[in-house]
């Protein structure tokens, strides 16, 4: 199981707040990309209206075809002719036309409003998400080392051996803070304090060392 969260309070409540800063920018990008749907959405009203107009067509020359005189022989040829040429020129094309741009503008409200949230939340989002795995895996697998360690009752070696990995992976500023001589620390088998330093630096508290190797060599004394 990993473990998602420091022992030490403080750096619990700072990874706490560096995860709900990033869940704050990704639903302020995420509402940025549907502010931009809506927007562009928005603009349907114009194909709606385009197909409106050419209904509006249709129905005022089927409407003067209703009216246009059946019975006068010179008359009615004649308004049939002209019936049927406005027909040529008829509201479908003017439906078809909106129609389309109104599947167009949904085709491309999607893509501006994905192309405006996904960037920043992939960007930002995926770097942490990584970021914090990589943390908890390290975090879940050195608590298990050190408690199998004291399991079988060698929490002195697994002292000494992540002191030499602190030596060894510790930006020197760290190890000066430790203390004023790592590699002498090493050689003498002062290990518990760059022990700690390392487990510190991976979010681990010190007390998943106990028994100190001092105190259990002391006692063997």
């Amino acid at each position: 199981m990993l473990k998602l969260y420091a022992d030490q309070p403080a750096l619990r409540l700072w990874t706490a707040t560096k995860d709900a800063a990033v869940l704050v920018w990704i639903t302020l990008w995420a509402a940025a990309g549907v502010i931009t749907h809506h927007l562009v959405l928005s603009l349907q009203r114009l194909s709606d209206g385009l197909a409106a107009a050419g209904r509006s067509i249709d129905q005022v020359i089927e409407a003067f075809r209703s009216a246009v005189p059946q019975n006068l022989p010179l008359v009615g040829q004649f308004f049939y002719q002209l019936t049927t040429s406005l027909e040529r020129v008829s509201g479908r094309q003017l439906i078809a036309w909106g129609n389309q741009a109104h599947d167009d503008i949904a085709r491309m409200a999607l893509g501006l409003g994905l192309f405006v949230a996904l960037p920043p939340i992939l960007l930002v989002g995926g770097w942490h998400l990584r970021r914090r795995l990589q943390e908890a895996r390290e975090r879940s697998a050195a608590a298990a080392f050190l408690a199998a360690a004291r399991a079988s009752r060698r929490s002195d070696l697994a002292a000494a051996l992540l002191a030499h990995r602190a030596v060894a992976t510790l930006s020197f500023r760290q190890l000066m803070l430790v203390s004023p001589d790592p590699v002498g620390d090493v050689e003498a088998g002062r290990h518990r304090a760059l022990a700690v330093a390392l487990l510190s630096s991976l979010g681990l508290g010190s007390e998943r060392l106990d028994p100190a190797p001092e105190r259990l060599d002391r006692a063997t004394l």
